[in-house]
């Protein structure tokens, strides 16, 4: 797959939060890996790395990915936020202190939703819709994912171009 050239300041991801991934595209099957057991779930998110590294106007349907498919669930806290962690971790890495600047845009703007302190999940069972809101129990794994990143957030406003 080739690179694509964008400019990075013009992607805007607030603006196409809204975005929905079509079924069978390539972003829709790697959303899969979030059933996986934790190494190929691993796999799976450097894969969608990857792939956001050469079709970086992605950014939109990447950020909807990881906010939607793997943001917080009500039952998140059973596998101690591992999901959520993974992807800050990964983010985090590809940040590259700073020096990749399509990733710190998408760190930020997932740092921001994993750090609301109430979410909203939907199911849809037989022929009803149920729409939850709820916030993650307090545990001593939330409190590490969150400490991990307002850490990540400090680190990359200590850099200029960061700093707006």
């Amino acid at each position: 797959m080739e690179e694509d050239s964008v400019d990075i300041s013009s992607l805007d991801i607030q603006s196409n939060s809204n975005i929905r991934i079509p079924q069978y595209y390539l972003l829709d099957l790697l959303s899969l890996s979030r059933n996986f057991d934790e190494q190929n779930f691993q796999m799976g998110i450097d894969l969608l790395f990857e792939y956001l590294a050469k079709k970086p106007q992605e950014l939109p349907q990447v950020f909807c990915l990881l906010i939607e498919v793997f943001g917080f669930e009500r039952d998140s806290y059973i596998t101690k936020f591992i999901t959520q962690s993974t992807i800050i971790d990964k983010l985090l890495k590809e940040v590259n202190e700073g020096k990749n600047e399509l990733f710190a845009k998408l760190f930020f703007c997932v740092a921001e939703k994993y750090l609301y302190l109430q979410f909203n999940t939907s199911q849809m069972k037989k022929k009803q819709f149920t729409l939850y809101q709820f916030s993650p129990p307090p545990t001593s794994e939330l409190f590490e994912l969150r400490k991990k990143i307002w850490q990540g957030v400090f680190e990359l406003y200590q850099i200029d171009i960061f700093e707006k």
